[in-house]
């Protein structure tokens, strides 16, 4: 049977390569344990070119990572790297990179895998992407897993269904949906909902039962963030009684939860009785004590729930110090050092396959049309995604631009302040505000664009800095807002700069860091976090600056 499938697939491949090797290729997605039972079928000595050895290793360590096999070692992998850097093949070399990359993150070097995963990325042609979606998609897996204080895994997320989008696939678009709508749980359950449903819808158009009820259990666990528990213990439900082999213990512990804080106990108990906790995972067991927990303050035993309180924190400390935080905090000088080694590797096979002078030019000048082509589709998905960020503040931020002209109109009552002055400031708010509409026009018409169309148009807007008279009304209108609070900053804090306290202004107005970023100019919303850290150490304080901030307003 392999070899008719071979022979319907032989015409289908790349002809630089085996043809044998282009039938596996197309098949691995769909089918790793075939392409795996096929591989290591091929007669030895059959393969004899360096190009085929290579793709042959790629393709085996990719299956055997798809079919869940344990690597030992990246030997077979390097093999792959080092061919294809050095002969052109971009798409190839951009999944050996990847490979690596998992081997090395099955095998605990996070951090050296996550160095691959990037390399990956810029080495990636613009329009690849499939491999720039998925290897975002393990990068912010990693970046979640590490338990990063920071948000680089949501943009990850986000980076990672664009691409998935563009290139139509279904099945990764349904992994990454189904990524965020649990993770954006946590902060903003509106685009937890939005994610959710639509990975459920997608579920049920691939056919797919195991996504579908995955993604109810999500759908549950978001009720219960927003503490809707009726729904949460119908979802739990629904589950248990239809996805049973599917399901995981997840919505066990749900409808507990569920039918304790509803006030029935007795129900809860029921389902208590079908878990067994001597087959428990660490996660499962920490879930179970969450649940045995709401249990028992629902029953009134409260010492009980107190005990499996302190029982709970413990083991979760336990598991988030010593399985992850250790694991990502290798020496530092040992990945410098070894991310040397390997540049060092790749230069040196560069060298060995320079004949004569006029090919090294020839391949520098080719390397860096690729790498500025690179840049500028990196450097537009980076807007996409900042626009993408907007468009999800926009309601908080159209709150923020009323209450603010409210707020003038009342305080152009309550103190002496002539019309033009007033007008001046809400001029200066909405024309900023027509800024933002702008930005989300552009964006709805980024379907019928070229590239370079959308990258003009955006550049037009999008990082354009307020100028000084517009910053004077600005901070004017937050000095009125808030009995003279820049003012005041500038008086006692005089090592800030104008900038800052723009910065400082769009802060108190409530700005959220995506607009935060555009109104000042920057290239993503990272450059907010920074310049949060720097203007903290300018102040000398040891607080998140936004707290100390509302302190200072409220000081006259």
């Amino acid at each position: 049977m392999w070899m008719v499938l071979l022979t319907v697939a032989v015409g289908c491949g790349d002809a630089h390569y085996d043809s044998r090797l282009a039938a596996i290729d197309s098949i691995i997605e769909s089918s790793p344990d075939s392409a795996l039972a096929l591989l290591r079928a091929m007669p030895r000595g059959s393969i004899t070119r360096g190009d085929d050895r290579a793709y042959h290793a790629l393709l085996i360590t990719e299956a055997r990572y798809k079919c869940y096999e344990s690597i030992p070692s990246t030997d077979t992998i390097d093999l792959a790297v080092g061919h294809f850097a050095s002969s052109g093949d971009r798409e190839k070399l951009t999944r050996s990179l990847i490979y690596k990359g998992a081997t090395l993150e099955e095998l605990g070097y996070l951090a050296e895998a996550m160095s691959f995963y990037k390399q990956a990325e810029n080495q990636a042609e613009p329009t690849d992407y499939k491999n720039i979606g998925y290897v975002n998609l393990r990068m912010a897996r990693l970046y979640q897993d590490s338990y990063s204080t920071g948000r680089e895994y949501v943009d990850r997320y986000l980076k990672a269904l664009i691409c998935f989008e563009k290139c139509n696939e279904l099945k990764y678009q349904l992994k990454t949906l189904s990524k965020l709508g649990a993770v954006y749980r946590q902060f903003k359950s509106d685009s937890s909902y939005i994610f959710i449903n639509k990975a459920i819808g997608l579920a049920k158009l691939l056919n797919d039962s195991a996504s579908l009820f995955t993604n109810y259990e999500i759908l549950s666990r978001a009720y219960w963030t927003d503490s809707l528990y009726s729904k949460q213990k119908d979802v739990a439900y629904f589950n248990i009684v239809n996805g049973a082999r599917f399901t995981s213990l997840d919505s066990y512990f749900d409808i507990i939860r569920a039918y304790s804080k509803l006030g029935k106990p007795d129900s809860a108990a029921h389902y208590l009785k079908f878990l067994n906790v001597e087959d428990m995972t660490k996660a499962e067991y920490i879930s179970y004590l969450i649940s045995l927990k709401e249990y028992n303050l629902a029953i009134g035993n409260y010492k009980e729930a107190c005990i499996i309180s302190a029982i709970d924190e413990k083991i979760s400390d336990s598991i988030k110090n010593a399985s992850h935080y250790n694991r990502i905090s290798k020496a530092e000088t040992e990945y410098i050092l070894k991310n040397a080694e390997l540049k060092e590797q790749i230069a040196n096979i560069k060298v060995r396959f320079i004949i004569i002078f006029s090919s090294i030019i020839i391949t520098v000048l080719v390397l860096l049309f690729f790498l500025m082509k690179s840049r500028y589709s990196n450097a537009l998905l980076a807007k996409q995604l900042l626009i993408k960020n907007m468009e999800e503040d926009y309601q908080e931020m159209e709150s923020i631009h009323e209450l603010a002209k409210l707020e003038l109109e009342q305080k152009s009552k309550e103190i002496e302040i002539d019309d033009y002055n007033i007008k001046s400031l809400q001029h200066a708010f909405d024309s900023q505000f027509e800024n933002v509409k702008r930005i989300m026009k552009v964006a709805e018409n980024a379907g019928v664009m070229t590239p370079v169309a959308l990258k003009k148009k955006l550049d037009s807007i999008l990082f354009t800095k307020i100028d000084d008279s517009e910053t004077h009304k600005l901070i004017s209108l937050v000095n009125l807002r808030y009995n003279n609070v820049i003012k005041r900053l500038r008086e006692m804090h005089k090592c800030l700069n104008e900038n800052e306290l723009k910065f400082i202004a769009l802060m108190y107005l409530g700005y959220p860091n995506s607009y935060i970023c555009f109104f000042m100019g920057y290239t993503n919303k990272q450059s907010v976090v920074n310049r949060k850290l720097i203007i903290s150490q300018k102040l000398g304080i040891d607080k998140p600056l936004m707290e100390y901030l509302e302190y200072f307003k409220q000081v006259n």
